[in-house]
């Protein structure tokens, strides 16, 4: 969303709200070439976003009956972030990924990672652990895991699995900025944010939970 409109499936940015409801029908509706049902919408709202715009819409979606979905939040104020263990073997693995959609990109990373580490038990032992986690404990738990499991086998050449998961988990160059999904569901019947923008919204906000109930009047 953006002061504009909202833009669904990539399509360009409508004036109002009209029909929102209808589109992310027919995006839920439509194959997603993996066999599965789409999943709920995720918004991202641009800071500047003016209240009455981000209350048109939150609205929308709760009349016409899609009020769960997922909200992507980012940040430029993401600190100090480490620097690749080898930026040459991150540039070169950046261009073998070149061109390749996500689901290619996923076999293909899983396939180096596999080749980097057969005889790392340590970092094996993090992969087995997180398969029965809860989805949201997994990351932290892999985290954990990878970083006691390099200690513990001391891999040969821990300088590519460690670029390897740079790649994975921070992209194939420093992050600009830093960016969460979380679960929402939009509630008409809960308090009013304050804030004139969404930024500011979002700035207000003081506990997580306040998503599992997020409303936002038009003023």
């Amino acid at each position: 969303m953006t002061p504009e409109g909202v833009a669904v499936g990539g399509r360009s940015a409508t004036a109002s709200d009209a029909g929102l409801a209808e589109q992310i029908t027919a995006e839920r509706e439509a194959p997603t070439g993996y066999g599965e049902p789409a999943r709920d919408w995720v918004l991202s709202i641009a800071a500047d976003v003016p209240r009455a715009r981000v209350a048109s819409t939150l609205k929308a979606l709760a009349d016409s009956g899609h009020p769960r979905g997922h909200l992507l939040l980012a940040t430029t104020q993401i600190g100090e972030i480490p620097a690749p263990r080898d930026p040459a073997r991150l540039a070169a693995l950046a261009g073998k990924l070149e061109g390749l959609d996500p689901s290619e990109r996923a076999v293909f990373m899983a396939k180096e990672i596999q080749a980097s580490m057969p005889a790392c038990a340590g970092v094996q032992k993090a992969f087995s652990a997180v398969a029965a986690a809860a989805a949201d404990q997994r990351c932290p738990l892999l985290a954990v895991g990878i970083a006691e499991g390099l200690v513990e086998c001391g891999c040969p050449d821990a300088d590519a699995l460690l670029t390897q998961l740079y790649a994975m988990s921070l992209g194939m160059s420093r992050p600009e900025r830093l960016a969460v999904t979380v679960p929402v569901v939009v509630d008409p019947e809960a308090p009013s944010r304050p804030g004139q923008t969404w930024g500011e919204v979002v700035g207000a906000l003081d506990d997580a939970a306040a998503f599992t109930a997020l409303w936002v009047g038009p003023s």
